[in-house]
Order: C-alpha cells, then sequence, then structure tokens
C-alpha cells in the first residue's frame, strides 16, 4: 500500500471507548432499536460494527431521523448492506463521526471479511419523508475498504462540525465510488485526499 501525502490532526484514543455491535434481535431493521444491538441501546458515542456475528445483518438499516454522534461505523462481511434513511420524516439524520475510538481516525471501515462485500451510505430518503442521511466529520477523517474485491458507496452529504476545517481521506485496496448526493452536497473545507494502492 502506498503512504499518504496528508498528515491527520491527531485525536486522543478513549481508553473508555464502547464497541457496540449490531445483533438485529429486535425484530427490526431500525438504528434507533435498543434491542437490536449489543450492549443494549442505540449507539450514542461508540464503535459501531456490523459483522458476522450476528444472527443476520440486514440488507437495509433504517436510520430513522434521529441524530447521533459516535466514533466509527464498521462494515465487515461478506453480505453486502445500505445505511440509509427510510421514513416519512422531513428532518436529516445528522451522523456524527468523531474518531478517536479503537479505529483512531478511520470512521466508515469496510474489514477484511467484507470480501466482495458493497456497503453503501444513502443520502436521500426511499420512505415517504424528504428528511436525508448526512455525515458530520468532527475532524479530518479516513473511510478505508480492506479487500481488493469490496466497494464502499458514499452517496450521501458530508459536512463537518464549524470550525473542524476537515479534511477526508480514502484509503485501503477496495473500490470507492463517489456518488450524486456527495458530489453535490459536500461541504467539508479540508479537501479530499485519494490514498495510492
Amino acid at each position: 500500500a502506498g503512504l499518504s501525502a496528508t498528515l491527520l490532526a491527531p485525536r486522543s484514543s478513549h481508553a473508555t471507548s464502547l464497541v457496540r455491535n449490531w445483533t438485529g434481535n429486535g425484530g427490526t431493521s431500525t438504528w434507533s432499536n435498543s434491542n437490536n444491538w449489543s450492549p443494549t441501546g442505540a449507539p450514542s458515542g461508540d464503535d459501531v460494527v456490523f459483522d458476522n456475528t450476528a444472527s443476520s445483518l440486514p440488507a437495509t438499516i433504517a436510520t430513522g431521523s434521529t441524530s447521533a454522534s459516535i466514533e466509527s461505523l464498521q462494515w465487515n462481511d461478506s453480505a453486502s448492506g445500505t445505511f440509509q434513511r427510510n421514513d416519512g420524516s422531513n428532518g436529516n439524520m445528522m451522523l456524527t463521526l468523531t474518531g478517536g475510538g479503537t479505529m483512531g481516525t478511520t470512521v466508515v471501515s469496510m474489514g477484511a471479511a467484507a470480501t466482495s462485500a458493497t456497503f453503501a451510505l444513502q443520502g436521500p430518503n426511499v420512505g415517504a419523508g424528504a428528511g436525508q442521511l448526512m455525515l458530520v466529520l468532527a475532524g479530518s477523517s479516513t473511510f478505508n475498504v480492506a479487500s481488493s474485491n469490496a466497494s464502499l458507496l458514499i452517496d450521501c452529504a458530508v459536512t463537518e462540525v464549524s470550525g473542524a476545517h476537515a479534511r477526508l481521506t480514502v484509503s485501503g485496496a477496495g473500490a470507492v465510488t463517489l456518488g450524486y448526493t456527495f458530489v453535490a452536497g459536500n461541504t467539508f473545507t479540508g479537501g479530499l485526499q485519494i490514498d495510492t494502492i
């Protein structure tokens, strides 16, 4: 793998970071359903993991309209999935990615187990509402796709915490597609850095 020329601002690693795994035991595909997670409770300030420890992963994770702040979002399974809005709300779901957890500045990751999966961050609401999923970067951040046969679709607007001047770095051997909603809606100020492989 090549080295990025970007120097990312350091973030402290929190010893108390909680890793919250999707279980799907809540009987829905809804992010806010506390029973879909282990430990029980909707993610807040956590490292969030979707992997093969779940009895089943949903093809679509419905975010609803409740905004959340997490340290990282990891998809680590050979099945594909989509993270998107699917409800009747007009309010945006702002998902703030703070970093500083178990993966440092990597805030969206497709791990080695996602050998041929596609994971999509889909902005537009496929339900009746007009609200969108938007990612908010708290600082310079990395999206990483480990496997050469895996694919990450970023099709949502990306913005930043006020004054963060965040730079987005894309790394790893897999494919990253920047969809129309990303291209039209991103407002982070630090720019986009594509790593060489």
